[in-house]
């Protein structure tokens, strides 16, 4: 029944995803179904999509088409508001696998975590969870720096105050100059 298509579709999607990409227009009209099981599967074979986007893993070798990466992403930003709790979930839990595999491209990081935290006060534990584990994620995956610890931050702190006084200094004399 739903449950051996919906597998099946994730299978297919974690071992051929090139095959997956070309058939991407036959899998998105699925989300509109009203089974969330096959909506969860559609957007877990979207996340390892996006994986094997960031990765370039396919037996061809050959690249993908980087609008529709964005399009992938985007539908899975959205999904993130489904009706169902368990989809959200799902959506989460994809978007803390791309986290992992360092699939997010940088300039959607912010936006993604800014729905995640609104997700922390869904009425579902469930969502509640998957948003918690997707923060811890992106936390520790260092996605804006490799090295979170309080010396090297105290270091990259006190750097930033030196160039911020030695721009100051020169902002100084420059106006000096201007008024003599």
């Amino acid at each position: 029944g739903v449950k051996n298509l919906a597998s099946f579709v994730m299978k297919v999607s974690e071992q051929l995803p090139k095959m997956m990409y070309s058939n991407a227009s036959i899998l998105l009209p699925l989300l509109n179904c009203g089974n969330y099981v096959i909506r969860n599967a559609v957007i877990n074979s979207l996340g390892e999509l996006c994986v094997a986007f960031a990765t370039k893993a396919t037996s061809s070798g050959e690249s993908y088409n980087e609008t529709t990466r964005n399009t992938f992403l985007t539908i899975l930003k959205e999904r993130m508001y489904d009706v169902t709790a368990f989809t959200r979930s799902c959506c989460l839990k994809v978007w803390t696998r791309l986290c992992e595999m360092n699939a997010i491209p940088i300039s959607r990081i912010l936006p993604v975590t800014k729905i995640a935290i609104g997700r922390l006060l869904d009425k579902s534990a469930i969502v509640r969870k998957s948003a918690a584990r997707y923060l811890q994620s992106v936390a520790s995956c260092g996605l804006f720096g490799h090295d979170l610890g309080l010396t090297a931050c105290q270091k990259r702190f006190e750097d930033a105050k030196t160039k911020l006084a030695q721009c100051e200094a020169s902002e100084q004399s420059l106006a000096q100059k201007v008024l003599d």
